[in-house]
C-alpha cells in the first residue's frame, strides 16, 4: 500500500524491514516470529511475510476481554527490558 510517489517504501519495503528487524530482535535476545517467506505478489507493489505466530495470547487479545487481572507491574517490566535491549 503506497500513499505517495515518493516513499522510503519503494527503496527499502515493509516485508524486507520486517524480516531484518525481526533479525535483529533474535540477535538482541527478542523472541520473534519464525519468518517463513516473504516476497513479492503478483505486483511489484504487492509484498507479503508469512511467519508462524508466537505461542501464548497477545497483549491486544488480553486488553480485549480482560483488564482486571493484568499484572501492569509485569507487563511494565517486560517494555522496560524491551528498552533496554533495543533503542526506539
Amino acid at each position: 500500500k503506497r500513499h505517495r510517489l515518493f516513499s522510503s517504501a519503494r527503496f527499502y519495503p515493509y516485508d524486507s524491514r520486517f524480516v531484518s528487524h525481526a533479525e535483529l530482535l533474535q540477535k538482541k535476545g527478542i523472541v520473534t516470529p519464525k519468518i517463513l517467506f516473504h516476497g513479492r505478489l503478483l505486483s511489484p507493489s504487492l509484498r507479503f511475510v508469512q511467519y508462524e505466530r508466537l505461542p501464548g495470547e497477545s497483549i491486544r487479545d488480553i486488553l480485549s476481554y480482560n483488564t482486571k487481572d493484568i499484572n501492569w507491574m509485569d507487563l511494565a517490566s517486560f517494555f522496560c527490558t524491551l528498552h533496554d535491549k533495543v533503542f526506539f
